[in-house]
C-alpha cells in the first residue's frame, strides 16, 4: 500500500514537473522530404545540419552542400557546394555558416564575403543564428550558447549546462525575435531559453532526432530537421507572442553644443523607451543613419546621456531604443543638432587660409549673417544660418580674390570654400544662353577644378538678367563648369581659361517635350503681315497650350535702324490676332517675346516691308570685312577706295586724275546708296568727288584759259 502511494506520489510530481516546463503546444504543420531516398531528386542531403528561412525560401544544409527550397511546398529552387554546412542562418542578404571554430559570411551561390576565425567556446560549434544585430553561436565543447558582434568580439554568454532537457551536444540554434532556441543532440529536445536569466522557459519534444533550427518570424512557423533515411524538414505553429518585448521610441532627446577653436563638443540626453534598457547612437555626416550598422558607432548603454566631442564637421544622430531580453530595437529617432563647419583654403596648394572674412545673405538680403578675420574651421549654429534656396556665400581675403558659393540650406552643412591668390587669377565673365541664344537668368553656375585627386566645387554662382556671372579663375588651369536650372538640362564643359580671351559662353538645353528647341515652329505659328490697307495683323497661336505671355513690339525703320517704336501689345493667351495701322512707305520689325512652359523665353523677330529697304549699314560691313581680313584702324572701305583711286591714277596717268577721283568717289557713293540704302555714310568719297571736280575745273581753265 505504502508502495502504491509513494509511486502514485512520484509520479504525480513528475507530470506537475512536466507541466511546469512545457507548458506550451507545438503544433504540426507539415513536412517535406529533402532526402533523394523520398523518390525524387530534391537536394539529396541524407544529413541535413542546418537550416535557416530567408523570405518565401527554407536554406538547408549538410553533406557539403547548401540547398534552397520554397517554404511552402518544399519545392527544390537551387544549390552550390560548399564544405563549411555545420549550421546557416540569414542575415538578410547573405548566409552565414558555422564549422568548428569559425562562421563564414557567403553569397547564395557560395561566394565568400567575409570570415570570423577562433568563435568563443573552445571549437565544435554547430549551431548559428542572427537577431538582425548580433550572430549567437551553439559549441559543444562548451555546452553554451554565445553572443558576438559579426566580428566575433564575444558580447555574452549563456550556459545551458544546467537546463533540464539539454543532455548535450547543441547542434540546431535560432531566434525567434525574443529567445534563443536550441536543440540537444542527445536529448532530442528543442528548448527555448529565458533571456533575462538564462534559464529553461520551454522545452519541446518532436519525438525524433533534431539536428537543425529555424524560425520565420513573417508566419510564426517553426523548422527543424531530421536525419537518416527520409531525412525531413518539419514545421510547427510557434505557441510565443514576441511582440511584447519591442521597447518604445526614445523621448526627451536634446543637445547642448560648445565650441573649442576648430572643433566642437555636442552633449546628448534622452529618456529611455518604455521596454528599453539600453540606448544606441550613431552619427552621418550628411544623412541620418537608417539601420544600426549606418553611419559611425557614438553609444550603447544603460545611461541617459553622452558626449561626442572632438567634432571637426557636421554630424547628425540617431537614436534607437533597445530590449536586451528579447534583443528588440524601437523606432528610430533623429535629432536635429543645427550648426555647419565652414573652412577655407588656398586653391593652388590646399594649404589653409587665416583672417579671411565671410557674408551669408539670402537673395533679398533680409537675413544675413557676417564674421570678419576668420580661422578654420569656423562653426555656426543653424539658427543664426540664413536658411533657404540659393544662399549666398562670399569670402574676401586682402591677398585673395572674391569668391562666392550659392546653396540651398535647410539644415547642417559643411563647406571647404577655395579662394585664388590675386596676384595669380584673372577676372573671366561666363555667359550662358539658351538654344535660341536668348541670356539665361538665375542658372546656377558651378565651377570645379581638380583637388586632391578628386574634382572639387572653387565657385558657384547664379547668372544676372544678361546671363552672366564673373568669377575669378587661374588661366591655363583645367576647369569642370556645370549649368543647371528648372527646366532645362544640365550641362558640363570643359574650361581651361586663357589670358587672352577672357569671356567663355555656354549653352543650356529645354527639358520637356523630346524636341530639339529650333523646332518650336512644329507647334507655334506666329505671322506678322501688312494689308494693301496699311494694316499690320500679328497672330499667335500655340498648339502645346503652354504660353505664359507673349509682349508684341512693332518697331519702324528710320534708314539706320529700327529704333522707332509705334505699338506695343501684351497677351497671357495661347491664341490671339491682333493689329494696328501703320503707313506702308517705312519697313516694320515685329519681335514677339514669348514665355512657354517648355521652351522657355525667347524673341522671335519678323520683319514686314522691307523687302526694298536695306537693313544693313556702313558699321555693319565693316564689321564683316574686320572679321575676314583682320582690324584695319584707316577702315577697309576708305582702304579700297584708295586702293582703286591709285589704279585709276596708275592707268589713265596725270591727264586723268579728276577722271580717277570722279570715278572713284561717285562709284563708291553708289555702292553705299545701294547696300545701305543712305547716300552719305562715308566721308573719304565724297571727298574724293570733291577732289575730282576741283581737278577737272583746274584743267579746264588751263585748257580754255
Amino acid at each position: 500500500m505504502n508502495r502504491v502511494v509513494i509511486s502514485l506520489l512520484v509520479f504525480f510530481i513528475f507530470v506537475c514537473l512536466m507541466i511546469s516546463v512545457s507548458a506550451s503546444t507545438w503544433t504540426s504543420a507539415g513536412n517535406f522530404c529533402v532526402d533523394g531516398d523520398c523518390g525524387e531528386s530534391n537536394g539529396n542531403i541524407n544529413n541535413p545540419n542546418g537550416c535557416c528561412v530567408a523570405g518565401d525560401s527554407v536554406w538547408v544544409c549538410g553533406d557539403g552542400k547548401f540547398v534552397q527550397y520554397n517554404k511552402s511546398t518544399g519545392a527544390y529552387i537551387s544549390s552550390f557546394n560548399y564544405a563549411h554546412d555545420e549550421g546557416i542562418c540569414w542575415n538578410g542578404t547573405h548566409l552565414w555558416c558555422v564549422d568548428g571554430d569559425s562562421a563564414y559570411l557567403i553569397s547564395t551561390t557560395g561566394s565568400v564575403v567575409s570570415t570570423i576565425a577562433n568563435l568563443p567556446g573552445g571549437g565544435d560549434c554547430r549551431g548559428i543564428a542572427y537577431d538582425g544585430s548580433f550572430l549567437w553561436v551553439a559549441s559543444r565543447n562548451s555546452n553554451a550558447i554565445y553572443q558576438c558582434k559579426t566580428d566575433g568580439t564575444l558580447l555574452r554568454t549563456i550556459d545551458v549546462s544546467g537546463h533540464t532537457h539539454n543532455a548535450g551536444y547543441l547542434d540546431g540554434l535560432t531566434w525567434d525575435g525574443t529567445h534563443v532556441i536550441y536543440v540537444s543532440a542527445v536529448s532530442n529536445d528543442i528548448v527555448v531559453v529565458d533571456m533575462s536569466d538564462d534559464s529553461e522557459l520551454d522545452n519541446f519534444d518532436p519525438g525524433s532526432q533534431s539536428y537543425a533550427l529555424a524560425y520565420d518570424a513573417s508566419t510564426e512557423i517553426f523548422y527543424r530537421t531530421s536525419a537518416g533515411f527520409y531525412a525531413r524538414v518539419y514545421y510547427y505553429t510557434y505557441p510565443y507572442d514576441t511582440s511584447a518585448f519591442e521597447p518604445s521610441s526614445v523621448t526627451n532627446e536634446t543637445y547642448t553644443l560648445s565650441t573649442s577653436g576648430t572643433s566642437a563638443d555636442i552633449t546628448i540626453n534622452w529618456t529611455k523607451g518604455l521596454n528599453s534598457n539600453y540606448t544606441l547612437i550613431r552619427k552621418g555626416t550628411t544623412t541620418y543613419p537608417t539601420s544600426i550598422y549606418d553611419g559611425e558607432f557614438v553609444y550603447f548603454g544603460t545611461g541617459t546621456g553622452v558626449v561626442d566631442s572632438g567634432l571637426s564637421a557636421a554630424s547628425v544622430y540617431t537614436l534607437w531604443s533597445y530590449n536586451s531580453s528579447g534583443n528588440w530595437y524601437g523606432d528610430p529617432v533623429y535629432l536635429n543638432w543645427t550648426a555647419s563647419w565652414i573652412n577655407v583654403y588656398n586653391e593652388s596648394d590646399n594649404a589653409a587660409i587665416s583672417n579671411w572674412n565671410i557674408e551669408i545673405s539670402n537673395s533679398d538680403g533680409s537675413q544675413v549673417y557676417s564674421a570678419t578675420n576668420c580661422n578654420n574651421s569656423l562653426i555656426v549654429n543653424l539658427s543664426d544660418l540664413p536658411t533657404g534656396d540659393d544662399i549666398r556665400f562670399t569670402f574676401t581675403h586682402d591677398w585673395y580674390d572674391t569668391r562666392t558659393y550659392v546653396l540651398d540650406v535647410e539644415d547642417t552643412i559643411s563647406l571647404d570654400a577655395f579662394l585664388v591668390d590675386s596676384n595669380s587669377s584673372l577676372a573671366y565673365l561666363l555667359n550662358v544662353i539658351d538654344d535660341l541664344s536668348n541670356p539665361v537668368g538665375d542658372a546656377k553656375v558651378i565651377v570645379k577644378r581638380e583637388i586632391n585627386d578628386s574634382f572639387t566645387t572653387v565657385a558657384s554662382m547664379l547668372t544676372d538678367a544678361n546671363g552672366d556671372c564673373i568669377v575669378y579663375l587661374k588661366p591655363d588651369v583645367h576647369y569642370i563648369v556645370t549649368i543647371n536650372k528648372s527646366g532645362y538640362d544640365n550641362e558640363t564643359a570643359d574650361f581651361t581659361p586663357t589670358t587672352v580671351v577672357q569671356t567663355k559662353t555656354f549653352q543650356i538645353s529645354y527639358s520637356g517635350i523630346d524636341v530639339d528647341i529650333t523646332d518650336w515652329l512644329s507647334y507655334l505659328d506666329i505671322t506678322a503681315e501688312m494689308t494693301s490697307h496699311d494694316i499690320l495683323y500679328m497672330n499667335y497661336t500655340d498648339s502645346l497650350e503652354e504660353t505664359n505671355s507673349v509682349n508684341v513690339l512693332v518697331e519702324r525703320w528710320n534708314g539706320t535702324d529700327f529704333n522707332e517704336t509705334v505699338y506695343y501689345y501684351n497677351s497671357s493667351s495661347d491664341t490671339f490676332t491682333n493689329h494696328t495701322n501703320v503707313n506702308s512707305s517705312y519697313g516694320y520689325r515685329v519681335n514677339f517675346t514669348i514665355d512657354h512652359d517648355t521652351f522657355g523665353t525667347f524673341t522671335v523677330s519678323i520683319l514686314v516691308n522691307v523687302m526694298n529697304t536695306s537693313i544693313a549699314d556702313k558699321n555693319d560691313i565693316e564689321d564683316l570685312l574686320d572679321t575676314i581680313l583682320g582690324d584695319n584702324d584707316l577702315g577697309w572701305i576708305n582702304l579700297f577706295s584708295i586702293i582703286i583711286l591709285c589704279a585709276c591714277l596708275f592707268k589713265f596717268g596725270e591727264d586723268g586724275v579728276g577722271l580717277s577721283l570722279l570715278g572713284t568717289g561717285f562709284t563708291f557713293l553708289f555702292l553705299n546708296a545701294l547696300i545701305t540704302g543712305f547716300m552719305v555714310s562715308t566721308l573719304l568719297p565724297i571727298l574724293w568727288v570733291v577732289l575730282g571736280i576741283l581737278v577737272e575745273w583746274r584743267d579746264a581753265r588751263r585748257r580754255f584759259g
